[in-house]
C-alpha cells in the first residue's frame, strides 16, 4: 500500500495499539522506541485514513472511543499475526513465546490447569497463558479461546482433539 494512496497501513495500527495500552503518547513512544510526536502523527494519520476518531484525550491521558473499542480486538489479532509471521520468517518457531487463551471448567482449572501453568511458566517465562475458568463454552472458531480443556470430546469435526487423561467421579 502506498503511503500517499489514502489507505491505512498495518504499521499505523501498532501506534494506535501502543497508545490504547499505555494511555499516553509518551508511554507509547517509549514502548515503540520513537518520539511522542511521531506517535501522535501516526495515530492521527490512521484516524484520517479510516475516517473515525479512535482515541480521546482525557485529563488522565488517552482513552479509546467506541470506534476504537470496536476495532481493538482485530488490531490485537493483526499484531499477533504479524509477530507470528516475523517469528516464522526468522526461523525461530521453536521458541515458546506469545499469548495463549485457555478455557476450562472451574474444577479442572483449579485442580489441574493452574499447577500445570505454573510449571509451564517456569520453563517458558515469555509465554503468557490467559485462563478463563467457566462452564460456558468459548468459541475457538471465533478466537474467544485458543485451547479448551473439557471432560467430553467436542462435536465439531474440524477441531484437533487430544485425550489428556481420565478422571474418575464418585458420590
Amino acid at each position: 500500500m502506498n503511503r500517499d494512496s489514502g489507505t491505512w497501513q498495518w504499521d499505523d495500527v501498532r501506534f494506535f495499539l501502543a497508545v490504547a495500552r499505555t494511555g499516553s503518547l509518551s508511554g507509547a513512544a517509549s514502548a515503540l522506541g520513537v518520539g511522542h510526536v511521531t506517535v501522535g502523527r501516526r495515530v492521527a494519520l490512521l484516524e484520517k485514513r479510516l475516517g473515525v476518531t479512535l482515541l480521546n484525550r482525557t485529563p488522565d491521558g488517552f482513552s479509546t472511543t467506541s470506534a476504537g473499542q470496536a476495532i481493538l480486538r482485530q488490531c490485537t489479532e493483526m499484531e499477533s499475526a504479524a509477530r507470528n509471521l516475523e517469528r516464522i520468517a526468522a526461523g525461530r518457531d521453536s521458541l515458546v513465546t506469545g499469548s495463549v487463551r485457555l478455557t476450562a471448567t472451574e474444577a479442572l482449572a483449579h485442580q489441574v490447569i493452574v499447577p500445570a501453568i505454573a510449571a509451564l511458566r517456569q520453563a517458558h517465562p515469555d509465554l503468557q497463558v490467559d485462563l478463563v475458568a467457566s462452564v460456558r463454552s468459548l468459541d475457538i472458531a471465533r478466537r474467544e479461546a485458543d485451547v479448551a480443556v473439557r471432560f467430553a470430546r467436542p462435536t465439531a469435526p474440524d477441531f484437533v482433539c487430544r485425550k489428556l487423561g481420565e478422571v474418575g467421579f464418585s458420590l
